[in-house]
């Protein structure tokens, strides 16, 4: 995958495959390390399921042989010495979780969240979305009710809005990011 955002697209298609009908998406940095959870209300999977889902050569698409979402992003974490958590329930509900280092050699950008967000949340209008976006303290959350309200949905397609859509996610992503990054930079100008 070239960042973060092309996982996040292909992992949420997963629980929109499942069946889901509310989708979280956090990305979270603490210190060091960067957290990406997924979760839905999906339909769920057992034990063995779960440890099916890991394997890319096991898919309960018709459509294709293999199923490469959970091997490629747990390879992500891992090469940036991290690790997924895969927890569901059988009777509904999945939580994807990746952790890894963020400032690793090997650790891939976040990428255009702000295009994976449009293309999920225009293409998805029966899906309750949300996005939350955290660096220490700081918080960007996102819902795409609140953005339907915002926006009739059939004004959701057209160039001016998309653009719009993108570049205001980004920009607050990049304010929650930069925060961070400023009072890294004050820390280390007093020692």
């Amino acid at each position: 995958m070239i960042d973060l955002s092309f996982h996040i697209l292909d992992l949420v298609q997963n629980s929109i495959a499942a069946g889901a009908s509310s989708i979280e998406i956090e990305v979270c940095v603490k210190k060091e390390h960067r957290t990406i959870m997924i979760k839905d209300n999906g339909c769920g999977m057992d034990e063995e399921m779960q440890t099916k889902a890991i394997d890319p050569f096991f898919t309960k698409r018709t459509t294709r042989k293999v199923g490469l979402g959970l091997a490629l992003f747990q390879e992500t974490c891992m090469q940036a010495n991290g690790k997924i958590v895969l927890d569901s329930n059988p009777y509904g509900g999945t939580v994807l979780t990746g952790f890894f280092e963020k400032n690793h050699i090997d650790a891939i950008e976040l990428g255009n969240i702000g295009e994976a967000l449009y293309i999920l949340f225009s293409q998805n209008q029966n899906i309750e979305f949300s996005y939350v976006h955290q660096v220490g303290e700081s918080i960007f959350r996102i819902e795409s009710n609140e953005l339907y309200q915002t926006v009739a949905h059939h004004l959701l397609f057209a160039t001016e809005i998309m653009h719009w859509i993108e570049q205001y996610i980004n920009e607050h992503i990049q304010s929650v990011e930069g925060e961070r990054n400023e009072n890294i930079r004050r820390i280390k100008n007093f020692t």
